[in-house]
C-alpha cells in the first residue's frame, strides 16, 4: 500500500491548536514517517516469502494427498479386492474368444484376461467347492455363453469374483515387482517347481496367453508412476 507524504507541519500545528504537549520537532516526524515505512516495507516482502512458502506447501502437500490416495487404492484393490469397480466383456483373441475384465488403478485402465467360458466356470465351481462363493450352486450348465452369463446376475456376479481374484494377483505382482522387498522375501514360485516339456505342436500358440494390457490414460504418462519407478 502507498502512503502519500503527509504535511509534518500541519500535524505540529493542529497539535497545538487543540492545547496538545506533542513537543517534537518537525524532523523527528519526518524520521518517524520513514522508519515506519521501512518497516512497513519490511514486513511486506517477508509476507511475500510466506506466501510462496505456503504456496510451494499446498502444492507439495496436494501431490502428498495423491500419494496416499494411490497407495490406499493400491492396498484395497491388492489386498481386499472387491467386484464394484469391475467391469466384464468378451473379446475374441486369434481363433478363442475370451472373458476380459478391467479395472481402473492408478489412475489407468488396466485389463487382464479371465479365460474362455468353460474355464472360469470351472473356476466358479472351484471356489463353490472350497466355500469362498457360498450364494450360488455349482454350475452343471456346459453350454453356457456370454448372453446367459449375463442374463443371470448371480452367475455374473460370480464371473467378477474370480476377475478380483485375478485383478489382485496381477497387481499384487506389480507391486511385488516395484517394491523394496528383500529379493529373499520375493518368492512367486516354489523351487522345486518343475515345468514338464511339450512338444512344438503341443505348445500354447499367442491366442493361447492370458496377456494383462496397460492402457495409458489421455494425457499421457502418469507423474505418480514416473515418481513410482524413481523411488520405489
Amino acid at each position: 500500500m502507498d502512503f502519500p507524504t503527509p504535511s509534518f507541519q500541519d500535524i505540529i500545528q493542529y497539535n497545538k491548536l487543540i492545547k496538545g504537549r506533542l513537543r517534537t520537532p518537525v524532523k523527528a516526524l519526518e524520521k518517524l514517517h520513514r522508519v515506519l515505512l521501512k518497516e512497513n516495507a519490511r514486513i511486506n516482502k517477508q509476507m511475500d516469502r510466506e506466501n510462496k512458502h505456503i504456496r510451494s506447501h499446498l502444492k507439495k502437500r496436494s501431490q502428498l494427498n495423491l500419494l496416499l490416495k494411490r497407495n490406499t487404492e493400491s492396498i484395497l484393490k491388492s489386498f481386499y479386492p472387491a467386484t464394484d469397480k469391475i467391469s466384464l466383456l468378451y473379446k475374441k483373441q486369434g481363433t478363442s474368444t475370451y472373458i476380459k475384465a478391467r479395472l481402473y488403478w492408478e489412475g489407468i485402465q488396466r485389463e487382464v484376461q479371465i479365460g474362455t467360458i468353460p474355464r472360469v466356470t470351472d473356476m466358479i465351481n472351484t471356489l463353490i467347492e472350497n466355500k469362498v462363493i457360498t450364494d450360488l450352486k455349482p454350475i452343471e450348465n456346459t453350454k453356457l455363453n456370454w448372453k446367459s452369463l449375463n442374463d443371470n446376475p448371480q452367475v455374473l456376479q460370480a464371473v467378477k469374483e474370480v476377475a478380483a481374484l485375478k485383478f489382485q494377483e496381477y497387481l499384487l505382482r506389480k507391486l511385488l515387482t516395484s517394491s523394496d522387498l528383500d529379493e529373499s522375501e520375493m518368492i512367486f514360485e516354489a523351487t522345486e517347481t518343475v515345468v514338464p516339456q511339450m512338444d512344438d505342436k503341443n505348445k500354447p500358440t499367442p491366442s493361447h496367453r492370458e496377456p494383462e494390457t496397460d492402457e495409458l490414460p489421455e494425457n499421457g504418462t502418469d507423474w505418480y508412476i514416473q515418481w513410482r519407478e524413481n523411488n520405489l
